[in-house]
């Protein structure tokens, strides 16, 4: 992401309900993330957008995730567009994996 440019918020692009298949988008579980501009929303947890690097489709994330007590995990969220339903993401080292746009509540 050499041309990237850094903001504050995730684009709108990547905005929305995901989950890894279809058959997720109706079982809250942790096979769903829900992406807005200031965050992203997980089963049991959120992480809070520090900032985000952007180049076309693809945009890197800083997360500030809180767990109970303990200090705040701080870590890369990578995404990925594959067209207008279709997404890859991964955490920081982790491997990539596919999830698709499901219809909004």
């Amino acid at each position: 992401m050499a041309s990237a440019s850094t903001q504050d918020t995730i684009p709108a692009r990547f905005h929305g309900k995901w989950a890894q298949g279809a058959e997720n988008c109706d079982i809250p579980g942790h096979q769903q993330y829900r992406i807005a501009a200031n965050q992203v929303g997980f089963f049991e947890s959120r992480g809070i957008v520090e900032t985000v690097r952007v180049d076309g489709d693809y945009a890197a994330a800083t997360l500030s995730e809180q767990y109970g007590d303990a200090p705040p995990t701080v870590y890369v969220f990578y995404m990925a567009r594959e067209g207008e339903d279709a997404m890859r993401l991964r955490y920081d080292k982790n491997d990539r994996f596919s999830v698709v746009r499901c219809p909004e509540d």
